[in-house]
């Protein structure tokens, strides 16, 4: 069985000061894998808590040790799901904005397939990949278009908006986050990962447009596939913009799939973390 290992780099000698705990996300079960456990060893305290929309479970973990880690079990043998079995999500990162709607409706077809594909180049050709110091949405409150050049951004704006542009056109979408092991770093990585599914036809299609960017694939000839990078991926949490109730405050995280530190006034740090993958 696939197990991902997790070591919390960063716990708790340099751990951000007055942090209330590490908020750490239990898995899901999609339609390629299936979510078996989640052990965490170097912490003495454990709250169980519940994403509010989407009942997605976590836990935030206090008194933890110099050297806490999460390890992750996983079957490769994935579950029948349909959108139904998704939350949906109406907030500044999934919503689009009235302007953003009209530019939709210009993309779209009879044939939702059409309608995608579409929406992918377009959504592709907005972008160059990289990680700015400001997205393209911060300050806003839904998903503006891009009217003006290319803007930068990471696979997490470039889903931000696919799956806003998705929504304006009524396909059936889930934002997933969590982690992708390429092929050439041996089962290791360091940071989250994010990708797009829809629903067409009675059928999943997945895409991953930072990837495709990162191969050198045009805007135009970007095609729907689990792993268009050589490597594996399994998915952590869906949906952007959740919230959980703690005991002293309410987070809202734009999304979830590398544990957080979580601080009283409801603010979050991304732990420094190393995923290892092993079967």
């Amino acid at each position: 069985m696939p197990i991902i290992t997790i070591k919390i780099l960063d716990a708790p000698a340099a751990r951000p000061a007055q942090a209330l705990g590490l908020l750490v996300p239990k898995a899901i079960s999609t339609a390629h894998q299936s979510f078996v456990n989640l052990e965490i060893t170097g912490a003495d305290q454990r709250q169980a808590v519940s994403e509010t929309s989407s009942n997605q479970g976590a836990m935030l973990v206090t008194d933890l040790s110099d050297e806490p880690v999460l390890t992750y079990t996983f079957t490769q043998t994935g579950l029948a799901d349909d959108p139904g079995d998704y939350a949906q999500f109406d907030n500044r990162y999934t919503r689009a904005s009235p302007h953003l709607c009209d530019t939709i409706v210009e993309l779209m077809d009879n044939d939702q397939g059409v309608t995608a594909q579409r929406i992918v180049s377009h959504t592709a050709s907005l972008f160059d990949y990289g990680h700015p110091d400001e997205k393209f949405n911060d300050g806003h409150d839904d998903v503006p278009v891009i009217a003006c050049g290319v803007a930068k951004g990471s696979c997490v704006d470039i889903n931000t908006y696919l799956v806003s542009a998705f929504n304006a056109a009524g396909i059936p979408a889930v934002y997933f986050a969590g982690y992708f092991f390429p092929e050439e770093r041996g089962g290791i990585t360091n940071d989250m990962h994010c990708w797009v599914a829809t629903w067409i036809n009675g059928a999943w299609q997945e895409w991953d447009i930072a990837h495709h960017k990162k191969l050198g694939i045009g805007a135009d000839d970007i095609q729907a596939g689990y792993n268009p990078k050589p490597g594996r991926r399994f998915a952590i949490t869906y949906g952007r913009g959740l919230t959980y109730d703690l005991d002293t405050t309410q987070m809202v995280v734009s999304h979830l799939s590398e544990p957080k530190w979580v601080f009283a006034d409801g603010a979050t740090q991304t732990a420094r973390i190393e995923a290892r993958l092993t079967d």
